[in-house]
């Protein structure tokens, strides 16, 4: 026998397999004529929760850095301020050291502030004295109601 014959009965051999092969599987494949597209309920639900996980991130976030903000401005006027008491020109050492342990403040407008700042005269109670604040990103100024200082002194 030839080898070419051979060869052709391989060939021929192989094309009937694709040929029967194409066959059998075509029915398994089923074409649906149109365009795809995704369920649209679906997409409307999941872009609705992406933006909701979103705006709440973005909430958290904003959330986050007014605390960071307020807790800062809150030690910079403690700072000032025990700064401020200490400073034997300014007359408030007079009857002892002041110490400020701790401020408070609440947010009431833009850059604007209230609160309390925790004050001892010496070793004498705590007393709460109220302060006004004005701040922004790169300076605090303080204020007391006028003779706020006073709740330090004994007898009061």
């Amino acid at each position: 026998m030839d080898r070419r014959w051979l060869y052709g009965g391989a060939a021929l051999l192989t094309l009937v397999v694709i040929v029967v092969a194409g066959v059998v599987l075509l029915p398994v494949v089923t074409v649906v004529p149109g365009t795809a597209t995704a369920n649209q309920a679906g997409v409307v639900a999941a872009a609705a929760d992406r933006k909701a996980a979103e705006d709440a991130a973005a909430a958290k976030k904003a959330a986050d850095d007014a605390a960071a903000a307020l807790a800062d401005t809150e030690l910079t006027t403690k700072d000032s301020m025990q700064k401020y008491v200490s400073d034997p020109d300014n007359g408030l050492t007079d009857y002892g050291p002041i110490t400020v342990y701790d401020v408070v403040l609440i947010q009431v407008g833009p850059n604007r502030y209230e609160g309390d700042a925790e004050c001892a005269l010496g070793d004498g109670p705590h007393r709460q004295v109220a302060i006004h604040v004005i701040a922004d990103d790169q300076h605090v100024q303080w204020s007391t109601d006028k003779g706020g200082m006073a709740v330090l002194l004994p007898g009061s």
